[in-house]
């Protein structure tokens, strides 16, 4: 993994509540440019990792807790969604140093258990690296009143002594 400073840039944990309007608005258009065409609608981060250069964003991860249901269990889980790096600042290390952050977070501020994600499969080689693994669902999650399935790939990061129980996956409310 490159060093940070290699490249000038710092990583930073933001609560959303706290981001200035105008930058909230510039994450959430970056994140909706990425993933809108997916057709689903995703929850809003509670909190943020932001990589900068300077006064640039080059890399933001949304935090997202909440209990969610894995079989007849309820799990707190720290979720990470909207994982994205600006294309000219990829394969430099900076995902992966987002990652160990959020981690952190979710591990020592948050206090979940495990950690959570929805990814595209040609996307999961990027968190197995990181210490994420496969699970089995279903997974799902709502969309108005409905239910929905998730139709790509669930993955889950052990952050506390419990191992990742079976049976399928209800978010209990919108994905992230």
């Amino acid at each position: 993994m490159n060093k940070l400073a290699d490249y000038n840039l710092a990583i930073e944990v933001r609560a959303a509540r706290e981001l200035p309007i105008k930058l909230r608005r510039e994450l959430e258009l970056w994140f909706d440019e990425q993933f809108s065409r997916t057709g689903i609608r995703w929850a809003k981060p509670g909190w943020y990792i932001l990589a900068r250069h300077g006064t640039r964003i080059v890399g933001r991860v949304g935090i997202f807790r909440r209990t969610i249901a894995v079989g007849k269990r309820k799990i707190r889980v720290g979720g990470l969604g909207g994982v994205i790096t600006r294309e000219r600042w990829r394969r430099r290390g900076v995902t992966a140093h987002m990652l160990v952050t959020a981690h952190r977070v979710m591990r020592d501020i948050l206090r979940c258990e495990h950690g959570l994600l929805l990814c595209a499969r040609d996307v999961a080689p990027v968190y197995e690296g990181a210490g994420w693994k496969l699970v089995d669902g279903p997974t799902s999650y709502m969309q108005g009143s409905s239910k929905m399935t998730y139709r790509n790939l669930t993955m889950v990061l052990r952050l506390a002594r419990h191992r990742w129980p079976a049976g399928p996956i209800d978010f209990r409310g919108l994905p992230w």
